[in-house]
């Protein structure tokens, strides 16, 4: 980030930059596209400059202000602001929701994120042109996302300021037209406060579900009460769309058993409210009290109490949301059509929040416990779409880790979330797994990027779908896009490990191998067992040749992977021959059976310099449709074979792409 002092333009200077395919020339006030020029305005134009003169820092809205409109400039700075933004992602093809150039900074500026390079003067053609209709509008640049993105909203021309720091000649000018507009201003100024006002009427509310405390003695009911925090945050999400942000599960339970106050935890996960409650027996009835409080200062907003029948605690959570989203969004909530769906019978309803429980545990256990939970739900009420729907994600997962056959596996998953979607065609759980099987096991990158955006649309809090889609987009060789979602998650869920996990491995899988390193180092810091971070921290560390730092990390993945009797053998190839000894005996001892995936075979192939086996890891990869291999072409590690024919045709395969 700027310090307070750095927000001139002094590093734009009178250089010309560079970055992806545009020139900026800033001594011709020119934008150049493949040496073909861009219309853009001079007030855009100079915010670009400012932006693009630094390069990954956070430049702040005030620092912006004072660099291109100075302080003596009284104009409606953030309406002009907004426009001026517009403009520069309008002229780039860039879009707020995955920027390639221009990256917002909520609540506080933008970050120029592309990288930026010194360059000769451009060439001597100044044509203009404008790569879409002047009228037309990026596609994120839909009434949905004005109302999200207020900087895409356009200002009218009549309340832009006049720059600062023109030619003396023009300053007399300059006050006249100021003195011409002010009536203009002054008559607008009731019609922009009611505009704004609007916009932050429509700004997402943020709310946190915390774990409900069960006050009953049983532990059975422990369980129980898991399940039912799990489907109060999923009611939440899926009857508020994009109303309200609601913090996932792990990060919510990250707080059971601790002691911490409604303001710090609402500190903590960037929220404005969370709710707070609890469950006990009243005779052979449950009664569950749910109160909503404000996070700045702990006021109680609102108490709601209900005793319920065991078997209708998931209408209970269901009426709990529904209340919730009511007093907090009022008359905008009052169409919301999921809650037109109908309700499981009792028991499956029973069922299927026990499997909630056990489905984010993400053991090998767990999921299977969730699996058999999901499948009585079903059985019980054939008509239970979101049991189907997490039926299917519980299998995608469970072939993922390679504790049931990939194979089976998608197969299965396949055929719950087919029927899940044929019962309830809104079901965002059933796009998100579908749109997994279609990236995963299928490697139908077209269905699968419309299934995750239409999960997101449905239900913008939905953590899976924007986890996946952004390890999608980093397949796609999209680490902008990547980057994005990945923030998006884990606004979501700020707690969640394995997100924090894979935001670095973005990084990695980008090509920032010491900002990948730094994320992990930091997600292990504070949970040393999580295995996922040294698996992908073992790829950094040898990827960067940090041979010590990566056996330390393979020590913790050894118990899982090498049968005691190896472990031995490895270790005293890595004393007497050194690391790539070490990982040919690994090789070895495991007859590449590594991780249980082509790529993870293919990895320790590389690292023991033996190419070809490499290859023909792969090769058996895209034969037996390793879901993995979706990985290949991006895998900094296997990167190393591009210069093998093979390699590319495999990986060409895989992506579906030619290039």
């Amino acid at each position: 980030m700027l310090s307070p002092g750095e927000y001139s333009t002094k590093n734009t200077g009178e250089s010309l930059k560079r970055f992806g395919p545009f020139t900026l020339d800033i001594k011709g006030g020119r934008l150049l596209r493949a040496g073909t020029r861009v219309r853009i305005q001079p007030q855009p134009l100079r915010v670009l400059a400012l932006l693009a003169g630094h390069p990954g820092d956070l430049v702040t809205r005030q620092q912006i202000r004072r660099a291109i409109w100075g302080d003596d400039v009284h104009v409606d700075f953030e309406q002009a602001l907004n426009y001026a933004i517009r403009q520069v992602r309008h002229a780039l093809q860039d879009t707020a929701p995955a920027p390639k150039y221009i990256e917002t900074v909520p609540k506080l500026g933008y970050r120029f994120v592309a990288d930026v390079d010194e360059c000769d003067a451009p060439g001597p053609d100044t044509r203009t042109s404008v790569s879409r209709s002047e009228s037309a509008l990026p596609p994120a640049e839909s009434p949905d996302a004005l109302e999200r993105n207020p900087e895409l909203a356009p200002t009218p021309p009549e309340l832009l300021p006049v720059l600062p720091g023109a030619a003396q000649t023009g300053a007399r000018r300059r006050w006249i037209a100021a003195g011409a507009a002010l009536f203009c201003v002054i008559a607008f100024g009731w019609v922009l406060s009611a505009r704004f006002a609007s916009r932050r009427a429509s700004l997402p509310i943020s709310i946190a579900v915390l774990p409900i405390v069960n006050l009953t003695g049983d532990t059975e009911t422990d369980t129980l009460a898991d399940g039912m925090t799990e489907e109060l945050i999923a009611q939440l999400s899926m009857l508020s769309g994009d109303l309200m942000r609601v913090t996932a599960r792990t990060s919510a339970m990250y707080y059971k058993g601790r002691p911490a106050t409604a303001r710090s935890i609402a500190t903590e996960l960037h929220v404005s409210y969370v709710i707070e409650s609890s469950v006990r027996k009243d005779s052979k009835n449950l009664r569950l009290t749910s109160q909503l409080i404000r996070g700045s200062d702990e006021g109680h907003v609102w108490t709601y109490v209900t005793v319920t029948n065991p078997d209708n605690v998931y209408r209970a959570q269901r009426d709990i949301a529904a209340r919730v989203i009511q007093r907090l969004c009022g008359d905008r909530a009052l169409s919301l059509g999921a809650e037109k769906r109908a309700l499981p019978l009792p028991v499956a309803a029973d069922h299927y929040l026990r499997g909630e429980h056990f489905l984010w545990l993400r053991t090998r256990h767990s999921l299977l416990s969730a699996l058999e939970e999901f499948k009585t739900a079903t059985a019980t009420d054939p008509s239970f779409a979101r049991a189907y729907a997490d039926e299917a994600i519980a299998y995608g997962l469970l072939g993922q880790y390679g504790w049931i056959q990939p194979a089976k596996a998608a197969l299965e998953a396949k055929a719950a979330v087919a029927r899940a979607l044929s019962l309830d065609d809104s079901l965002p759980d059933g796009y998100a797994a579908r749109a997994f099987c279609h990236w995963f096991y299928d490697w139908n990158w077209k269905d699968a990027e419309q299934d995750f955006q239409h999960a997101i649309r449905l239900d913008p809090s939905n953590s899976n779908a924007l986890q996946w889609y952004s390890l999608f987009l980093a397949t796609r060789q999209d680490p902008q896009g990547a980057r994005y979602w990945m923030d998006r998650a884990l606004a979501v869920d700020p707690k969640s490990q394995i997100l924090r996990t894979n935001r670095g491995w973005i990084e990695f899988l980008a090509g920032n191998a010491p900002e990948a390193a730094r994320r992990m180092e930091k997600v292990l810091q504070e949970d040393p067992g999580f295995l996922s971070a040294r698996r992908k921290l073992w790829m950094v560390y040898s990827f960067e040749h940090r041979d010590k730092e990566a056996f330390d990390q393979l020590r913790y993945l050894f118990p899982y992977t090498v049968p005691p009797e190896d472990q031995q053998s490895i270790l005293h190839a890595l004393s007497v021959h050194g690391y790539r000894a070490a990982m040919q005996c690994w090789l070895d001892a495991r007859d590449g059976v590594a991780f249980g995936n082509a790529v993870g075979r293919a990895e320790i192939a590389v690292l023991s310099g033996n190419p070809d086996r490499a290859l023909a890891f792969l090769a058996e990869g895209l034969r037996t449709h390793d879901g993995w291999m979706v990985f290949a072409r991006v895998d900094p590690i296997l990167q190393q074979l591009n210069r093998f024919p093979q390699y590319q045709q495999i990986t060409t395969r895989v992506s579906g792409r030619s290039n």
